[in-house]
C-alpha cells in the first residue's frame, strides 16, 4: 500500500522531540488551549468562511474537519479560512494546511499590524501620507520595490500621535499559523517566518538531529504547496527569536494560476505590477517606478488609455476566476473522504 503523506508526517514527528513554531522574541511553550473557530456563512450564496483564532493545539485539525463536514451536510461550501494565530504545534498546523489545500481554500491572513480604529475619509491618500513622513515603511510591494517580502519596521513610537492610526499586538499570523495560510489555492495578507525552535537544554548534536528532521518534514511541506522560494528561504535564514513579514495580494497557486491562464486569460504579473502602479499614479499622483521615493506625476495619454482597457477587462477576468475556484472547492468538498 502507498504511504500517504499524513502517515509520514505522523512517523517523523513521532520519532522527533517536540518543536514548536512559536512567534516573538521571547519562545515559550504554548499553553495548551485550543485555537478559536468561528464559522461566517453567507446564506443567500451558500458558503462560509472559517475563522481560526489563537494558538494552534493538538485537536485543532479534527475541529477544522468537522466543520468543514458540517457545513456541506448543511448545504454550504467552505470558501475560505481567515487566520490570526501566534503560532503552535506544527503537525496540527500542517494537517490543517494539507486539508486547506485539498479543499481548495482561499487563505487570508491579517494584512499588518497597523489598522484605522476610525476609517479615514480617503484612506488611500492617509496612507501615503503617512509614507513619505517615514511613519511607516510599507504602501505596495511591487517587484520594483524590492519584491513582495517586507519586514515590518513600524515607527511605534509615533503611532499613537497620528489620528486614526492603531497598532493591534494581537493580529498576526506567525511561525506555524504560516504553515497554514501557504495551503490556500490563493492567499492574500501578512505571516511572520521564522526557524524552527528548538527548546533549551539540548546539546548541539540533539539540536542538529532535531533540526534535520524539521527540514525533511517542512520540505515535503513546502514542495507539495509550492511555497514560494523566497518564503522558503526565509524561514531558514531568519533566526528562531526573530521574525521577518512577507505581504501577499492575490497571490495564486502556480498551478492553479496556470490553469487561470488558460481559462480566464489573466494577466501577466508585469500587467498586474503596471496596473498597480498606474492606478497609484491615476488616484493620488504617487510614482512607484522611483523606487520607494515620492514622486509626483500625471499619467499620460497612452498610460491612461492602457489602464482603462487593463480595467474594463478586469471584472469579466475576476468572475471567470471566483467561478473556477467555486468549481473546485464544490467537487473537491463533496467528494467522500
Amino acid at each position: 500500500m502507498a504511504t500517504s503523506m499524513y502517515d509520514i508526517v505522523r512517523r517523523i514527528l513521532s520519532n522527533a522531540v517536540t518543536f514548536l513554531f512559536v512567534s516573538g522574541a521571547t519562545l515559550f511553550i504554548l499553553p495548551a488551549r485550543a485555537a478559536d473557530f468561528f464559522n461566517d456563512c453567507n446564506t443567500a450564496d451558500n458558503y462560509c468562511s472559517i475563522e481560526l483564532y489563537g494558538p494552534i493545539v493538538v485537536g485543532d485539525y479534527d475541529r477544522f474537519q468537522d466543520m468543514i463536514q458540517a457545513n456541506t451536510e448543511q448545504g454550504f461550501y467552505t470558501y475560505a479560512i481567515s487566520l490570526a494565530s501566534p503560532g503552535g504545534d506544527v503537525q496540527e498546523a500542517l494537517r490543517i494546511g494539507y486539508a486547506v489545500r485539498k479543499y481548495a481554500l482561499v487563505s487570508y491572513a491579517p494584512d499588518l499590524k497597523i489598522y484605522y480604529p476610525e476609517l479615514p475619509a480617503d484612506p488611500s491618500n492617509y496612507e501615503m501620507k503617512l509614507y513619505a513622513a517615514g511613519i511607516i515603511n510599507y504602501f505596495v510591494s511591487t517587484r520594483r520595490l524590492g519584491g513582495r517580502y517586507i519586514k515590518i519596521t513600524s515607527n511605534k513610537a509615533a503611532i499613537g500621535k497620528v489620528p486614526n492610526l492603531a497598532y493591534d499586538f494581537n493580529a498576526q499570523c506567525s511561525s506555524a499559523c504560516a504553515l497554514i495560510y501557504f495551503g490556500g489555492v490563493e492567499r492574500s495578507g501578512v505571516v511572520g517566518l521564522h526557524h524552527v525552535y528548538v527548546p533549551e537544554g539540548a546539546s548541539y548534536q540533539e539540536t542538529d538531529n532535531r533540526l534535520e528532521e524539521a527540514r525533511k518534514l517542512l520540505d515535503a511541506y513546502f514542495y507539495d504547496m509550492h511555497v514560494p522560494a523566497d518564503a522558503v528561504f526565509a524561514m531558514r535564514t531568519t533566526q528562531s527569536n526573530d521574525i521577518s513579514w512577507r505581504r501577499e495580494i492575490g497571490e495564486i497557486d502556480e498551478n492553479l494560476r496556470e490553469f487561470l491562464v488558460q481559462e480566464c486569460h489573466l494577466p501577466t504579473r508585469a500587467e498586474e505590477d503596471r496596473a498597480i502602479e498606474l492606478g497609484l499614479a491615476k488616484d493620488i499622483g504617487f510614482d512607484v517606478s522611483t523606487g520607494g521615493k515620492v514622486v509626483m506625476r500625471k499619467l499620460t495619454a497612452s498610460e491612461s488609455e492602457w489602464l482603462l482597457a487593463f480595467n474594463a477587462r478586469s471584472p469579466s477576468i475576476s468572475k471567470c476566476k471566483a467561478q473556477e475556484i467555486f468549481n473546485i472547492q464544490n467537487k473537491a468538498q463533496h467528494t467522500k473522504l
